[in-house]
């Protein structure tokens, strides 16, 4: 019995040992949390953000950590350095407490060290995420029988570049810096093909004409970066929706969450449910232009044509040219 429990230490110290030789290998790829709890196992409160919210860790082979909380976005790149079962990820230490081929178990040290108040992490492998997640209907939209999906945590196309695709927009919107003093957000749509390339740019909310056209401008350029999205092993047509927001009156956030999810009812053909949220939008500013025009359409694709020309017709009234060739074409 003592010679097998020495077979079973000398085992568990070469175990250790290899791990932590080839901890950066089994770290590279893409971890998503299952659960946070603090590090002694009690729950985190039901209002705290970490127990709330979605939570990616990326690493890879350049030594690059992306950590998010935004399934459609890579989240911002710190430098990565993995010491046995240390773990730094730019200012911030993490202990190791398990990692295996689908597991990895992370505690971020807390203002007293790992106490029992430090939180951990318990993630998998983002594949293994995705494949136990249904497919949701309403995600399918389906335009003269090709299959186009909205992008979620799911499936989703991943820009393969060092910082994340909103900073990449950021960087190359020049305009982004008159604007971000304002109350105001912008959202367009574009799709990512099966070939990772850009397609059908369509701008929902506008902020001016300078940052929309740099906007596509830049989402163009990034042509080349994208992975497509892919589901039971084939590439798929995604539609990516990337939103600027600078909101500091909780007035307008009402505006925009509403419009926002408006917007998304409108693309999965809900027009009706789409209406009610632009509704809640134009109460709180009945001279919104895109919501105007945006609930518009909503009424013509019911059948409430004259009510869909009254919200162009007031557009016009705002001294705006939004809706002029719709006026032209469908209220004559």
């Amino acid at each position: 019995m003592k010679y097998k429990f020495i077979i079973y230490l000398s085992a568990i110290l070469i175990s250790n040992k290899l791990t932590s030789q080839n901890i950066d290998k089994a770290l590279i790829g893409s971890w998503v949390k299952l659960s946070a709890t603090f590090q002694n196992g009690d729950d985190l409160p039901l209002d705290h953000p970490v127990r709330q919210n979605y939570v990616r860790f990326d690493f890879n082979k350049k030594g690059n950590a992306y950590k998010t909380t935004n399934p459609l976005d890579k989240g911002y790149m710190f430098k990565y350095q993995a010491n046995g079962n240390n773990l730094k990820i730019g200012f911030i230490n993490y202990m190791i407490k398990r990692l295996s081929s689908d597991t990895l178990v992370l505690v971020e040290e807390g203002r007293n060290g790992f106490d029992n108040s430090a939180i951990m992490y318990s993630l998998t492998r983002e594949s293994l995420y995705q494949k136990k997640m249904p497919l949701l209907e309403e995600l399918l939209i389906v335009r003269d029988s090709d299959t186009l999906y909205i992008e979620n945590e799911k499936i989703r196309a991943r820009f393969e570049k060092d910082e994340s695709f909103h900073e990449y927009l950021r960087k190359g919107i020049p305009e982004y810096s008159n604007v971000v003093s304002s109350d105001n957000f912008f959202m367009a749509t574009f799709i990512v093909d099966q070939n990772g390339k850009i397609d059908s740019i369509k701008i929902h909310k506008s902020l001016n004409k300078s940052f929309d056209k740099q906007f596509i401008k830049a989402v163009n350029s990034s042509s080349g970066y994208w992975e497509p999205a892919q589901l039971n092993g084939r590439n798929v047509n995604i539609l990516h929706t990337e939103t600027f927001t600078f909101i500091t009156n909780p007035n307008f956030e009402k505006q925009y969450y509403n419009y926002k999810n408006g917007v998304i009812e409108m693309q999965k053909g809900n027009y009706d449910n789409a209406i009610k949220l632009f509704n809640i939008t134009l109460s709180s500013n009945p001279n919104d232009i895109d919501a105007l025009y945006q609930r518009g359409i909503c009424y013509y694709k019911i059948g409430m044509g004259d009510k869909a020309c009254v919200d162009w017709l007031k557009i016009r009234a705002l001294k705006s040219k939004r809706a002029d060739d719709i006026l032209i074409e469908l209220c004559k």
